[in-house]
């Protein structure tokens, strides 16, 4: 995971398998899977995410 600080430096984060990592709304973050193996996330919302819902299906190229 990489998460752009507010100073614009980007911080990497590696996460094993039962990690968790709170990232605050409207933080710029990228998820990727660098390895081999199949790698699963679950993402936990709290609150409304509607805005962000919709936003991410209306920037999908259809």
């Amino acid at each position: 995971m990489k998460l752009v600080e507010d100073d614009g430096g980007v911080k990497e984060v590696i996460l094993d398998e039962g990690d968790s990592l709170d990232i605050h709304a409207e933080k710029y973050h990228l998820h990727a899977n660098p390895f081999d193996e199949v790698s699963v996330t679950f993402w936990k919302a709290s609150g409304d995410i509607t805005k962000i819902i919709e936003d991410i299906r209306s920037s999908r190229e259809i």
